[in-house]
């Protein structure tokens, strides 16, 4: 894989994980974050389910780099599937 530029991250809760990855353009998604942001320039953060996230997300909208979690299996399993339509080839899942 070449250099990530471009990271998404399912599931941000505090948002300690999405401030520690070192990567050009950052996306996060979380219904209920549970910090105040202060956005940083390549920092976005979409405050919805992940299932409103990717119904709304274009399609040639990729990623190089998906990190997620999520409370119960039937969300994982949904959101793994969601992103795998997102991935760029060569990219991390």
């Amino acid at each position: 894989m070449s250099r990530c530029e471009d990271y998404l991250e399912v599931g941000v809760q505090y948002g300690f994980t999405l401030a520690s990855v070192d990567v050009k353009n950052k996306t996060g998604v979380d219904p209920n974050l549970m910090f105040n942001p202060k956005l940083a320039p390549g920092v976005k953060l979409h405050r919805t389910t992940s299932d409103g996230f990717f119904s709304e997300l274009p399609q040639e909208i990729q990623y190089d780099l998906i990190f997620g979690r999520a409370p119960y299996f039937e969300q994982t399993a949904r959101d793994f599937l969601n992103a795998l339509k997102h991935l760029r080839p060569g990219a991390s899942l």
